[in-house]
């Protein structure tokens, strides 16, 4: 698969709130880096993936818009927005690198309207 394959196949899990499938997306030790803390191997990825999907992604309960995907050989940048019902986020970013068809780093941000 192509990193845009890889990339697309992930954010169709996380809408999808599939954890299996999500997960099967990174390496092994793959680390993630965000809001401050790194976060390392899958183990630790589902943790902080079932938090995201408890907080933002509960079905039926959330408008997810991806506003680009740019793709530069291993690396994708995804910037996105999300309505759900603690908020807005009118501004997010996701970016990956992947590497054997995996994702082995990503790290993100986002701006949470005020309510």
């Amino acid at each position: 698969m192509t990193t845009r394959e890889v990339v697309d196949h992930h954010l169709e899990a996380v809408r999808a709130n599939d954890i299996e499938d999500t997960l099967a997306d990174y390496a092994e030790d793959a680390v993630i880096v965000a809001a401050g803390t790194t976060i390392t191997g899958r183990p630790a990825i589902r943790e902080a993936m079932l938090g995201a999907f408890e907080a933002f992604f509960k079905p039926g309960t959330y408008v997810w818009t991806i506003e680009s995907h740019v793709v530069a050989g291993t690396y994708s940048v995804v910037t996105w927005s999300l309505e759900f019902p603690g908020g807005t986020i009118p501004w997010g970013m996701d970016a990956f690198h992947v590497v054997d068809e995996r994702i082995v780093f990503q790290t993100g941000g986002f701006y949470l309207a005020a309510s």
